[in-house]
């Protein structure tokens, strides 16, 4: 769907930017997520809490520049791709957000204070870690090929992770073998990764929902 919407732009300078550009924000929001979880589990060993920071800074100046874009074509051509500017705008939102968490997810660790020793929880937000790097690279994929089957996966993964998350944070309250600080820090980790996995689900629906189904891939809820 997000493709055949934006063919109409191809002539449209500011807004056919405004695609490139959200590409791109997607691909330095992989990186940070990486950047985010690096630093979880080696504690200032890789890149510094200011570079991510940074990155977070880049991320939100590229969502208020396609924000702008997207005004500026509005005001000169009003009657002319509003449903596109509509999705372009709510998944800019998604994926500014992400950031955010990225962002989060940094401050758990340095609340934290230092490395987390190896546990069962450890492992299991590792893997939870590698999955949302595949729903990254899923995601992009399914708007660089305009791929609904893709796109279902995405959608798929996201109900399936989004549960994994909460049976992590049940485990944590569940738990009598845990000391305040890490089972805190345990929770607000599954917390932010839910919040991550949930943007990129709602990002990938600009492919196979319509504008009024943006955001929404239970199917209980279409």
């Amino acid at each position: 769907m997000l493709k055949q919407l934006l063919s109409i732009w191809q002539e449209d300078s500011l807004l056919s930017k405004s695609d490139e550009q959200f590409n791109e924000m997607l691909n330095s929001l992989k990186t940070m997520f990486g950047w985010s979880m690096d630093y979880i589990w080696n504690y200032e060993k890789d890149k510094s809490a200011k570079e991510i920071y940074d990155k977070d800074i880049k991320i939100n100046k590229a969502e208020r520049k396609i924000r702008k874009r997207i005004i500026e074509h509005l005001s000169i051509q009003p009657e002319i791709g509003v449903s596109q500017c509509l999705v372009l705008m709510s998944i800019g939102k998604d994926a500014e957000r992400i950031g955010d968490y990225c962002k989060n997810l940094l401050e758990v660790a340095m609340k934290h204070g230092s490395v987390f020793k190896a546990d069962s929880y450890v492992d299991e937000l590792k893997i939870m870690q590698r999955k949302i790097d595949e729903m990254f690279e899923k995601t992009i994929n399914c708007l660089r090929q305009d791929s609904m089957e893709i796109a279902n996966t995405v959608h798929e993964k996201a109900t399936s992770l989004n549960k994994d998350c909460e049976q992590i944070i049940l485990k944590v309250y569940e738990s009598n073998d845990l000391d305040v600080r890490s089972a805190i820090s345990y929770v607000l980790l599954a917390r932010f990764l839910k919040r991550i996995i949930s943007h990129l689900g709602n990002i990938s629906t600009s492919v196979s929902m319509p504008v009024h189904k943006l955001d929404y891939f239970d199917e209980k809820l279409l």
